[in-house]
């Protein structure tokens, strides 16, 4: 079991840094930013340095959440391994969409919750 937490851990990384790597690419202004909370770092303190920190964020808290895994029951592993194997779907998805413009059924759903968020913070 901790063999497959650890290859876990690195495809969450290495899913995240296709996210992070295509988002710099693609994203040439913050209002292309379909998330309202990155999006709003990126206007503050720019687009490359909101992707890195958001990569370093979340490379601390897989690193963490692995660690916790490794010692944890089998329960908490099975719990992280399909909570991070969906995470990093999700992931490879969203570099996907940045890389060929295209959508695709995850970022879709991606994209409504993005509006959902959007909203909440307009007040509607």
């Amino acid at each position: 079991m901790n063999l497959l937490v650890y290859l876990l851990i690195a495809l969450l990384i290495i899913s995240k840094l296709m996210d992070v790597l295509s988002t710099i690419v693609r994203i040439k202004h913050p209002q292309i930013e379909t998330n309202p909370l990155a999006r709003k770092m990126m206007t503050k303190i720019g687009i490359k340095t909101t992707a890195w920190i958001v990569f370093g964020i979340v490379v601390l808290i897989v690193i963490l959440m692995g660690r916790i895994a490794l010692k944890a029951d089998v329960y908490f592993q099975i719990f992280f391994l399909a909570f991070g194997f969906v995470l990093s779907i999700i992931q490879f998805a969203v570099a996907l969409n940045n890389w060929t413009r295209r959508t695709n059924f995850i970022t879709r759903l991606v994209l409504m919750y993005h509006r959902k968020i959007n909203s909440m913070f307009r007040g509607s």
